[in-house]
């Protein structure tokens, strides 16, 4: 229970911590550019307590549910002051504003970034060895390693495979990979193999008779026979150092951006889903939506896991708080006030009109005011209010669990 309760912590911590560095970054490119801003809050509502430096006031406020930035001129509804117009968001050149803009969402893919070099850096990762790990003392089921009663010795156990054996060659063909000795055994089905192991620098040759297994395709269509030997391997740790930590981490990364898309283009379709999951009984998608609870109740899990290292279990958590600040930051970038995005959406038209403009010898019509989209805005809340509503009755109700 102490471990359930230290994951929902860290991750409510990572992700104040994460807003926190989003709107600093909204903040530190502002003040880079001479904007002037005046306020610098964590969380919404009452002021709980803050301090004035220079032109910026600092502080929490009683609802740790976010942050903002006040950046004097952020609309022309905002009355500002004779001297501060020159400084006024709307009076910067349109490249300035788009930096200050795409900070917010830049600052999650740069944590995302330290995370996983830091992953990379210092936790071990694995690869398969061609050294056998264990051996199977029976033909086993797909669904358990262990030896159901009755059932026949595994072929590995036959032939007198040994843990620590190092496989050298089968049927004559000498193998550079694990991965390549699964693929010749799993053709040669029922059959008998030529199988050279490296025994404490002795070679010997097995001959081990194979038997057939029916998997599932791995297309997911019908079933396919396999040979199957009964041994695995005995991964090997290592670590990535600097550069190998860079690709890592960009390669994460780059895949958790895919993920993202497939996930937001899935939204539609995945309400149905959490409607009959969440009201009427229905099976909860397990790759489907996840709110703010379930991901709670994930983390809570992912350190809860029985059997589990304490040093895997933070490795899994901070891997998954990479990826989801991957997502904050794409989500972000969304072309929907009141999200940054919207704001993006909004000065790309104002600049693409301006050059229309320009190309018929017509004046500037000048910035667009984000205010004019505050209706689209209130349509977006109140969904994403509904939604996140929603979630939280589904991850209350019938959560998604942690694949066992």
């Amino acid at each position: 229970m102490i471990w359930w309760i230290a994951g929902v912590l860290a991750f409510f911590v990572i992700i104040l911590l994460s807003i926190v560095l989003h709107e600093a970054g909204h903040f530190l490119t502002a003040k880079l550019f001479g904007m002037k801003a005046t306020e610098f809050f964590v969380g919404f509502g009452k002021r709980l307590w803050s301090f004035r430096r220079g032109e910026t006031e600092y502080g929490i406020k009683a609802i740790p549910a976010g942050g903002y930035v006040r950046i004097v001129g952020m609309s022309d509804l905002e009355e500002v002051p004779a001297q501060d117009r020159p400084r006024a968001f709307y009076r910067q050149k349109a490249w300035k504003r788009l930096i200050v803009l795409g900070s917010g969402s830049a600052m999650h893919i740069v944590i995302a970034f330290v995370m996983l070099v830091g992953l990379g850096l210092f936790t071990n990762q694995y690869r398969e060895t061609l050294t056998v790990g264990t051996v199977s003392e029976c033909v086993s089921n797909l669904s358990s390693e262990e030896c159901p009663v009755g059932a026949p010795a595994s072929p590995a156990a036959r032939a007198g495979l040994q843990v620590g054996d190092r496989a050298v060659s089968i049927d004559g063909h000498q193998v550079a990979s694990w991965s390549e000795l699964v693929e010749r055994i799993r053709s040669a089905q029922d059959a008998t193999v030529t199988l050279v192991v490296d025994r404490g620098g002795q070679l010997l040759t097995l001959s081990p008779d194979l038997v057939v297994r029916t998997v599932p395709a791995e297309d997911g269509n019908g079933e396919t026979r396999q040979g199957y030997l009964g041994v695995s391997t005995q991964p090997e740790a290592y670590k990535l150092g600097f550069v190998g930590s860079v690709d890592y981490s960009a390669s994460a990364i780059g895949e958790a951006v895919r993920l993202t898309g497939v996930a937001l283009a899935r939204i539609p379709s995945g309400i149905g889903n959490i409607i009959d999951a969440t009201f009427l009984g229905g099976e909860r998608d397990p790759e489907g939506m996840v709110g703010v609870v379930g991901i709670a109740r994930i983390s809570g899990d992912t350190f809860a896991a029985e059997e589990d290292p304490a040093g895997s279990r933070i490795t899994q958590f901070l891997f998954m708080m990479a990826l989801l600040n991957v997502f904050i930051g794409i989500f972000n970038l969304l072309p929907l006030p009141p999200l940054d995005g919207g704001h993006i959406f909004l000065l790309l038209i104002e600049r693409t009109r301006a050059a229309i403009y320009k190309l018929i010898r017509r004046p500037d019509p000048g910035h667009i005011d984000p205010s004019k989209a505050i209706p689209i805005a209130y349509v977006f809340i109140v969904v994403l209010v509904a939604l996140t509503a929603l979630l939280a009755a589904a991850d209350v109700i019938n959560p998604v669990k942690l694949p066992t």
